[in-house]
């Protein structure tokens, strides 16, 4: 017979087909994040579906699917794209770890945590993909299931081990824009490194400039929780931006009950909170 190679998925393609297969629209996020993580790859897109229905991660809401969980991998799903990383020494294992938790990452500051020999041997066994983007050499995983796969047959206790390394070493040098700072301090945050109340900061800052008031709260809360009187204050605003005016109302009452130039400020956000409650 003669071999058909089939071209993976569109992204439009790959949402009609997990729309035909849950029998009903689904949000564009959501079936965004199918095609990225099946590679646009009919068999694993259905199978991806199928584990996400069977495990209840997958959920009707106004009419459209939402997947915004965690991943469920079935012994299925790990069978189809799994067994080449069974065979994998633990070496080759620490390079798709670290990339499972962050990716792209730069070749060179991957060489500096597994050693080059081990990312050239992941290359080789096309476990990685290194590609030059603006005079950088970047890595990142040959398939987005090989991390999903990792995350669930290891430990969180190894995984937080392995953000905490990623996070060190990214510190060694500087920030090169608000998203690298973002993403060190997330890898902080889910890690066991020692918490840093002015990354968290500076972080909050930058989700909250990008709307992304959910993640702006949990770094505010970190710090916060690490003696930051300025991450109260980003608290009580984040949560006002968020519509959530009884937990907001909470906050800017404390701070405009509170000494100082600013009661003003906070007393006229108040007003504002309060009208819109």
């Amino acid at each position: 017979l003669a071999r058909l190679d089939l071209d993976p998925l569109s992204e439009e393609a790959s949402q009609a087909m997990v729309e035909d297969l849950l029998g009903g629209p689904i949000a564009a996020r959501s079936a965004k994040r199918f095609w990225q993580l099946t590679g646009g790859n009919p068999l694993y897109l259905q199978q991806l579906v199928r584990d996400q229905v069977a495990a209840d991660r997958i959920r009707k809401a106004a009419g459209f699917w939402i997947w915004d969980g965690g991943v469920a991998v079935s012994q299925s799903m790990s069978d189809l794209v799994g067994s080449q990383l069974d065979r994998l020494s633990p070496e080759l294992a620490r390079v798709v770890d670290m990339l499972s938790q962050c990716e792209p990452l730069e070749a060179e500051v991957l060489a500096d945590l597994v050693g080059r020999e081990q990312l050239e041997a992941a290359d080789h066994q096309h476990l990685v993909t290194v590609e030059r983007t603006g005079g950088t050499l970047m890595a990142r995983l040959a398939h987005p299931l090989f991390g999903e796969l990792r995350r669930a047959a290891v430990g969180e206790l190894h995984l937080s081990a392995v953000r905490g390394e990623l996070a060190r070493r990214l510190s060694a040098d500087p920030d090169r824009d608000p998203q690298a700072t973002v993403r060190r301090a997330l890898l902080v945050l889910e890690s066991d490194q020692v918490s840093d109340a002015e990354l968290f900061i500076d972080a909050a800052r930058h989700t909250m400039r990008l709307l992304d008031l959910d993640l702006a709260d949990r770094f505010a809360e970190a710090a916060a929780a690490l003696g930051s009187v300025e991450a109260f204050e980003l608290q009580a605003i984040n949560r006002f931006l968020a519509g959530e005016g009884a937990k907001a109302e909470e906050l800017l009452r404390e701070l405009a009950e509170r000494g100082g130039g600013d009661r003003h400020r906070w007393a006229t956000i108040r007003a504002a909170n309060l009208i819109w409650m």
